[in-house]
């Protein structure tokens, strides 16, 4: 009988919480009626490791307190072991669950997902400690301090529902932390994104719980800005680059406009010439026919413009769509980060496109007017109906021909936007 109970503390401790009857507890103690069989053993066992408070043979009762060391700790629930700041920055080496009914001995892989996810915790905490912490608080409001660039504070203290969202503890320390190549700079890229998670939360209290309940975007953060130090780029290198080609995009498409700006001028001025030197005649006037020749020319000049300031913006569109591929195939880590200034070239290379549509409906409206104005010159200032009839038809025409058409270009659709080889 007297090998019946454990011979380890904690051991022995579990063992008679389950034998317990009407057990409870008092102020981290527990009190409870045993068995008769088990009474003497329990209670000598029990006083033999200081643990026992009082017994009663009348009852079989044992009032005694379970061990709390850092070697050999008995939680009544993880809020209990999560109680003091040692304890959530260090995983007692044997330490009891209660309300799981678990006894943990450092085998991680039997455990149930609870205690892996506190033992996660703990680690995460020992990956950000010194060396990658430059200051450590222990005790109190414990917390880690670091210096990158200012001071951050990260305050250890996370919940139950915190630590549950741990996965891949492991897999990050081998990668990013427990590994000899670029030590430092995976140091810097941690701290860095630390500082810009503090940043996010604002005047709020930085604590290790937010990081835990976010970890999967932190891993993945700290991977992206690894992926760009490796690849002997950072991120405001690209930023820069991106800058730039966003600025000589946006600078070739604008000129395409302003570039035909002062010949544009000239679509006014010529259909004033026009009807104010066009006479009044019965019949057909030599000098008219010439002015709506000149303005055939001008009408045909202008499209022309108009056709080559098409062809221009085409090119620069395809540039642009290429160069934007190879800037996000290179960086293919953060390749998201720049669809705002492409999508922005986009819209005005759109705009730009249809701004000269205008242009050459002005011009072919213009010249229409000039044909109106020679028949009612010609015919006694008559209304020239049929002229009137027949210029509508073609101007509506030539309006259904092009909206078609950029209705059916690719590189116009809003959808293709997210996609390659629209153009």
């Amino acid at each position: 009988m007297l090998k019946m109970l454990p011979t380890t503390k904690i051991e022995l401790a579990v063992a008679v919480y389950k034998l317990l009857e009407d057990r409870t507890i008092e102020q981290g103690r527990l009190r409870g009626s045993l068995p008769e069989e088990v009474f003497e053993e329990a209670s000598t066992k029990l006083e033999q490791f200081g643990m026992l408070q009082s017994s009663s043979s009348v009852n079989r009762e044992v009032f005694f307190m379970p061990p709390l060391e850092q070697n050999a700790f008995f939680a009544f629930s993880l809020e209990d072991l999560l109680a003091t700041s040692q304890r959530r920055q260090s995983v007692p080496a044997k330490f009891y669950l209660a309300d799981v009914d678990y006894l943990f001995d450092g085998d991680y892989d039997v455990a149930p997902q609870i205690v892996r996810s506190y033992v996660d915790a703990v680690t995460l905490i020992g990956l950000f400690s010194p060396p990658l912490a430059d200051h450590v608080v222990p005790k109190g409001a414990a917390k880690l301090i670091f210096f990158h660039g200012e001071k951050i504070e990260l305050f250890l203290e996370y919940s139950r529902e915190e630590m549950s969202c741990l996965s891949g503890v492991a897999e990050f320390a081998q990668e990013y932390m427990n590994t000899e190549t670029h030590v430092e700079q995976k140091r810097t890229i941690v701290k860095s994104i630390l500082l810009e998670m503090k940043k996010e939360v604002g005047g709020e209290k930085f604590h290790v719980g937010l990081i835990m309940s976010r970890f999967e975007e932190f891993a993945r953060r700290v991977s992206s800005s690894y992926q760009l130090y490796v690849s002997e780029f950072s991120f405001q290198k690209i930023k820069a680059e991106v800058e730039k080609s966003k600025f000589e995009a946006l600078s070739k498409i604008n000129k395409v406009f302003s570039d035909i700006q002062n010949q544009l001028l000239a679509i006014p001025v010529a259909l004033v010439v026009v009807c104010g030197q066009m006479e009044v005649v019965n019949g057909f006037s030599l000098k008219n026919f010439f002015i709506l020749v000149s303005s055939l020319i001008f009408a045909i000049f202008m499209l022309f413009l108009i056709l080559n300031q098409r062809n221009t913006l085409s090119t620069i569109f395809l540039e642009m769509t290429a160069e934007w591929d190879l800037i996000k195939g290179k960086h293919n880590a953060v390749k998201l980060k720049f669809d705002a200034p492409y999508k922005l070239l986009r819209s005005r290379y759109r705009y730009q496109a249809i701004l000269l549509e205008v242009v050459g409906l002005v011009v072919l409206v213009s010249f229409g007017v000039a044909i109106g104005m020679f028949f009612y010159y010609s015919e006694m200032e008559a209304v020239p109906w049929a002229a009137i009839t027949w210029t509508s038809i073609t101007i509506v025409s030539y309006v259904v021909f092009r909206a078609v058409s950029l209705f059916c270009d690719p590189s116009l659709r809003e959808e293709c936007d997210n996609k390659t080889g629209c153009a």
